[in-house]
């Protein structure tokens, strides 16, 4: 696990510096990312690494913008839209499950985002 992770962290580094039409297949796993900051971000969290445990919602709501093609940038454009002023770190430790939520940005979230409060929270399927 250690030189997966390792692997995963150089490999990570030489994408942070590659331009954005280029692709790294990650060493040691089968994932292939497209280079830019979100497909970073998404690839990063989507494989389980560094979730932490201050919100329930974080991953479903990645899962949810993945599923309609959305950046981070967009949706963050969309809940400023709704009222709710967040950065992009924030959002990127929402969604790494790093940082709370609150009420306002998760009803906001789900709308945002066309699915309920309660699939967020993983009580339902969808």
């Amino acid at each position: 696990m250690i030189n997966r992770l390792k692997n995963l962290f150089v490999a990570l580094s030489h994408i942070l510096s590659a331009t954005i039409r280029e692709y790294y297949v990650i060493p040691g796993t089968l994932l292939q990312v497209a280079v830019s900051f979100d497909a970073y971000i998404d690839a990063f969290f989507l494989m389980g690494f560094l979730l932490g445990d201050c919100n329930l919602i974080g991953a479903r709501v990645t899962e949810a913008r993945l599923a309609q093609g959305m950046k981070q940038v967009e949706l963050l454009a969309k809940l400023q839209l709704a009222g709710v002023d967040m950065s992009v770190p924030a959002l990127s430790l929402l969604e790494g499950q790093k940082r709370p939520v609150s009420d306002i940005e998760l009803n906001a979230l789900a709308d945002i985002l066309n699915v309920s409060v309660d699939w967020l929270l993983g009580r339902k399927e969808s």
